[in-house]
């Protein structure tokens, strides 16, 4: 192990855990020297994170292909999620990198992802390297719109799995929520009266913000020529919550 991989592993990944407010989901970044590094530690395990980003990983020696080569492809099924980025770059870059795809693309996982800028050089990679991955790890943040019409229990499953995934938690967005009401206020949909309750309930109790976003939508519905929409939404907060000041006033 090398100094700075065992410095990662016993001193700063811990203080950092034990001094500040972190999510059990880490990651490991690098690009060019760095990103050799990043190969180096998940190939090795040096430092056990939950994500390995190699941008324009120094590959020219050899050294990470050969290791790769070596490792039985059932440890390799076991390893961390890998992304590895190239830039247009020449083939002492371009062939090690080939090498390493082909590797690991006999692994039927969508844990390894790989990704060229041809129209970025060594040097400016970096950037649109760490957008790329944080997209692409992140995929999901925002629900399809299949899942988000597709019910309340679908709909915090998808947020839980998030959670889970993450290590932190993550509510469902308020502004999607009132989305929805909005959405089966106005709906003439035989169950969708069922759902705004559901939907209704699920805010209230989500967060002490939630009940202010559900009367910003009552609000806008009748403020926008939606007022039977408006007062639907407005009723049925009432009737969840029938204590509440503005309930007084309706």
């Amino acid at each position: 192990m090398t100094p700075l991989a065992k410095f990662l592993s016993e001193e700063l990944k811990p203080y950092i855990q034990k001094h500040y407010r972190t999510s059990s989901y880490s990651i490991l970044s690098g690009h060019s020297n760095s990103g050799r590094f990043v190969l180096d530690n998940w190939l090795n395990k040096h430092a056990d994170f939950s994500q390995y980003f190699a941008f324009s990983p120094s590959l020219d020696d050899g050294y990470i292909v050969e290791q790769l080569e070596k490792t039985a492809l059932a440890d390799l099924q076991q390893a961390r999620p890998l992304l590895v980025t190239m830039a247009s770059e020449g083939e002492h870059m371009q062939a090690p990198f080939a090498a390493l795809q082909k590797r690991l693309s006999e692994i039927s996982d969508k844990s390894y992802v790989f990704k060229i800028f041809p129209n970025e050089s060594h040097r400016t990679t970096k950037h649109a390297s760490m957008q790329f991955a944080l997209q692409t790890t992140f995929t999901g943040w925002q629900p399809s719109y299949e899942i988000k019409v597709s019910g309340i229990d679908a709909l915090s499953k998808h947020y839980k799995d998030l959670s889970d995934k993450f290590g932190f938690q993550v509510d469902v967005p308020n502004s999607t929520l009132q989305k929805l009401v909005a959405h089966y206020a106005v709906s003439e949909a035989p169950k969708s009266k069922q759902a705004l309750k559901k939907h209704i309930a699920f805010a209230i109790a989500q967060s002490p913000a939630g009940i202010n976003s559900l009367f910003e939508i009552a609000d806008y519905l009748q403020a926008n020529n939606y007022v039977p929409a408006g007062q639907l939404v407005l009723d049925e907060i009432c009737n969840q919550d029938n204590e509440n000041l503005r309930c007084d006033n309706s």
